[in-house]
């Protein structure tokens, strides 16, 4: 029965979503996906959304094939290289940050997740040579994908520091690397359209009282359409769900009657969802009507 160690292990995650697996990036090999199969077989596989796996065959050669590796690597210390490609556009509405950790310690600088246009690059590396200097391999990456994306280059230096790939492999140790995406934080604004256009003396109501919000104050659009303006009172990191039951109740002298028992939740996919304010809060705003 062949034998497959598997070598890299990363796992994605995205605090934005409910499981923490992330959904909205990729990874792949950079380069010399064919030459690290056929020279070295290594094998690199998707499990599932969020985890990836370089496997190695153990089976023939593996001590000759995996110190050639680490040898090459030092000739080329671009050879084993992977890149984070977003594949929803979404990522840069609900992501303040991506890290990047071996262990305990960071392995790559923090790359912000934003583009001045909110949308993803993609890149053909199918035509890339390899070059040197002031052109080199990661410099043009980086350059070609900053800030989209990040880019995880593997080094003799980095492996050497710890154990070898052919120790690991003897050893069974496998490296891990953890991509952990972190969910922006933002203030809620709900507005209020009054299907009678007039005014009433309503209140936006966490029924779980876990978030406060301002009380509602009236203004007339251009349309004379009138709006009730409501913020949250703390800014709240985006999520996939939330522990909130967000409620709408109008406020009489001798008590309240409750007007719609379930408002409903920001919408992140749509970037016009998002205003910054004149004193630089960041706000997403929830379109109600009742």
């Amino acid at each position: 029965m062949k034998v497959y160690f598997p070598l890299i292990d990363f796992n994605i995650e995205h605090g934005y979503f409910s499981d923490r697996k992330s959904r909205d990036i990729d990874l792949f090999i950079a380069k010399n996906e064919k030459r690290l199969l056929n020279n070295y077989k290594l094998i690199f596989k998707r499990v599932n959304s969020s985890h990836y796996v370089l496997f190695a065959d153990c089976n023939e050669n593996i001590d000759e094939r995996i110190s050639m590796l680490e040898q090459d690597m030092i000739n080329d210390e671009n050879l084993l290289s992977f890149i984070l490609k977003v594949n929803n556009n979404r990522l840069f509405t609900v992501t303040k940050n991506v890290s990047i950790s071996m262990g305990k310690e960071m392995y790559k600088v923090t790359v912000l997740v934003e583009s001045e246009n909110n949308e993803p690059i993609n890149i053909d590396l199918t035509g890339w040579g390899k070059t040197t200097g002031e052109n080199s391999f990661e410099k043009d990456l980086l350059k070609a994908l900053h800030p989209s994306l990040a880019i995880i280059s593997l080094r003799t230096s980095d492996i050497q520091s710890g154990f070898s790939f052919l120790e690991r492999i003897k050893s069974l140790r496998t490296l891990k690397i953890n991509i952990t995406l972190e969910p922006k934080s933002v203030y809620w604004r709900f507005l209020l359209f009054p299907r009678a256009n007039k005014e009433s003396d309503v209140s936006v109501v966490d029924a779980c009282q876990k978030v406060t919000f301002s009380n509602v104050g009236w203004k007339k659009l251009e349309n004379e359409q009138l709006v009730g303006e409501s913020f949250s009172e703390e800014e709240i990191t985006l999520a996939e769900s939330y522990p909130f039951q967000m409620q709408l109740w109008k406020n009489y002298l001798n008590g309240k009657v409750l007007v719609n028992s379930q408002l409903s939740c920001p919408n992140p996919e749509n970037p016009g969802n998002f205003i910054k304010s004149d004193n630089e809060k960041n706000y997403i705003t929830i379109y109600q009507y009742f």
